[in-house]
């Protein structure tokens, strides 16, 4: 055994020179060759204020508690995708070259640094530097720079770099609206309903004035359907609240108009939109005139004149926010029936002449009767929800409150089918009426509004009457168990 001993040991040794030779010497250049060339090494979380001196200016960016601001040339919010590039270089610049290790002003005066195009001065944390960003060699897209507490002249790649060379257009926000669209739990829309011309006041005053339209719609969270106030009563739709929400979040200046013309009509010419938020958080659009100066090619959208609030920023956006203002409110009622879903319905009442009848998800979430024995009824109770919820509106009619001479006349107080359900904690109420002369169309009105509709009721009631005679239908028995064949 002993033999063997010095063999191993001589083994171990040539094993671990070659891992050195192979690996860790390779690597230990490797990594003092990037310390070489690391200008600057920041904590991009601890990163609190950036100052930029190029041929635009002075740009002073600071982190005011969690959100970035520019400071100077004026306090306004920061553009997201600068401010990342502007991190992504000051968290680890890492030069392609070394050019002179050691620079006098003539080295300087050839890299462009005498008269920088870019000077740099960032702080995170307790840690603080100047970057020096010089001319910039076109064939090789690169930048000359320099960097505190490295004696030397670089080059590092213009990708990295050129946001230090930009202006005030690409600092600042482009964002008009910041706000989460599932927090936002009101939207109001204010439109004049006139041609472009003086604002008119609520009143109606002002020369050719007419009051403002107004609608205001509500939610009780992100999932809950969108409730209209104003000027109409019942359920909005849907898909066009949520679009709108969608084009006001994305709403981004194509260009700032820090003096804009008499014309653009920023006292809201078109309209305006203001929404709330939960904790009572509100943002205003005013939208103006278009810019009829500025082509608009095939396929592009018109440009408008658009402020945030009453003293915001003002731009120009290309957003089709403009077109929503103009058509009619009366518009956006929704002409589907009901908005729910079907499998979040836990109970259903029907009025019946032989009295009332309820029905429950059982512990298998199946349908059932709840007086004297459990009946299944889960097919008729699914069918009389999906033929509520498909029913759509053909014609919006009066307005019947219940206990009204309307209401009577329609035969919504003494309904052909009153049925509700429970859904989430929220019961809703539909009651059909009579037929409409000279056709199968039958008045209907919901627990949503106070409005009589049009709809193609049969569906619905041939679905209660299913689900009403179920109950009194006889159970079919369950299969006796037949005994197995022995083997």
């Amino acid at each position: 055994m002993k033999k063997f001993t010095g063999t191993w040991v001589v083994v171990g040794l040539l094993a671990a020179l070659v891992l050195w030779i192979v690996v860790i010497e390779p690597k230990t250049r490797e990594d003092a060759r990037e310390a070489e060339l690391t200008l600057v090494s920041s904590d991009r979380e601890k990163l609190e204020r950036v100052e930029v001196v190029n041929a635009g200016g002075t740009f002073v960016l600071e982190k005011k508690d969690v959100e970035w601001r520019m400071t100077a040339p004026r306090d306004l919010p920061v553009e997201e995708s600068s401010l990342n590039l502007m991190k992504n270089a000051l968290e680890e610049l890492v030069a392609s070259d070394p050019v002179w290790e050691k620079a006098g002003a003539e080295e300087r005066e050839k890299a462009g640094l005498t008269k920088p195009a870019a000077v740099v001065t960032w702080k995170a944390g307790d840690k603080s530097g100047t970057l020096e960003v010089g001319r910039e060699i076109t064939k090789n897209e690169m930048f000359y720079v320099a960097a505190s507490g490295k004696p030397g002249i670089y080059t590092a790649r213009s990708r990295t770099l050129e946001i230090f060379t930009k202006g005030l257009a690409e600092y600042r926000r482009k964002k008009l609206v910041e706000f989460d669209k599932d927090k936002v739990r009101t939207l109001l829309l204010e439109t004049p309903g006139r041609e472009p011309g003086p604002r008119p006041k609520a009143d109606g005053g002002g020369p050719g004035a007419k009051p403002l339209e107004i609608m205001m719609l509500t939610r009780a969270d992100a999932l809950a359907p969108w409730i209209a106030s104003t000027p109409f009563t019942g359920r909005a739709d849907r898909g066009r609240a949520n679009g709108l929400l969608t084009r006001l979040a994305n709403l981004r200046a194509v260009e700032f108009v820090d003096t804009p013309p008499r014309e653009a009509g920023l006292d809201g010419l078109r309209g305006s939109i203001t929404i709330t938020a939960d904790g009572g958080t509100t943002a205003t659009v005013l939208i103006g005139a278009a810019n009829i100066d500025a082509k608009v090619a095939p396929g592009e959208t018109q440009r408008y004149f658009v402020r945030e609030g009453e003293r915001g920023q003002v731009a120009l956006a290309d957003s089709p926010l403009a077109v929503d203002l103009v058509d009619p409110f009366a518009a956006w009622r929704d002409k589907q029936l009901f908005d729910f879903f079907a499998d979040d319905v836990s109970s259903i009442d029907l009025v019946l002449a032989k009295g009332p009848l309820h029905v429950a998800r059982n512990v298998d979430r199946m349908f059932a009767t709840t007086s004297g024995t459990p009946v299944v009824v889960n097919t008729e109770a699914s069918r009389l929800l999906r033929s509520a919820r498909d029913a759509t509106v053909v014609e919006f009619g009066p307005d019947a409150p219940a206990g009204s001479a309307k209401a009577k006349e329609l035969g919504l107080d003494n309904p052909v089918v009153l049925a509700r359900w429970t859904e989430l904690g929220r019961t809703t109420e539909l009651a059909i009426g009579t037929t409409k002369p000279g056709g199968t169309l039958r008045w209907v009105r919901t627990s949503e509004s106070p409005t009589a509709s049009l709809v193609d009721a049969e569906p619905i009631v041939q679905a209660a009457a299913a689900l009403a005679g179920a109950p009194s239908a006889t159970p079919t028995p369950a299969p006796s168990p037949v005994a197995s064949p022995s083997p």
